[in-house]
Formats: structure tokens, C-alpha cells, sequence
């Protein structure tokens, strides 16, 4: 099952919304990155994943629901 999906025609990102705030987090920033570079490999993309999400929690970045 996916998490998430980068539509590349569109540039949008889809995300699971059944993933806890840092799953979330995790998510955007893995698809994010999957637009930004395209031709990245998956376990770069993973890596940078990890680097800039916890960064990105450790600064209290959240989601906000309305």
C-alpha cells in the first residue's frame, strides 16, 4: 500500500490521511522530494527523507486540522 504518490503532471502530492503527524510529515517530504528530483533513487530519496522530516519535527513543524 502506498503512502503517498507525487502526480508529476499535476505537481501534487496524495497522502494517506490515516498516518500519525510525523508519518505525515515523513510522507510530504518523501513525495516533495520525489518532484524535485525525479531521477533521485528511491534510497537517496529515503535518506534525504529521513534528514529533512526529522528536522522538520524537531522544529515543531505540524499539521494543522481543520
Amino acid at each position: 500500500m502506498a503512502l503517498g504518490r507525487a502526480i508529476f503532471d499535476d505537481n501534487l502530492i496524495e497522502i494517506d490521511p490515516r498516518q500519525t503527524p510525523r508519518e505525515w510529515l515523513g510522507t510530504l517530504v518523501h513525495e516533495a522530494l520525489h518532484l524535485a528530483y525525479p531521477d533521485m533513487p528511491e534510497k537517496e530519496i529515503a535518506r534525504g527523507e529521513k534528514k529533512i522530516a526529522d528536522t522538520l519535527w524537531k522544529a515543531r513543524v505540524r499539521r494543522i486540522h481543520q
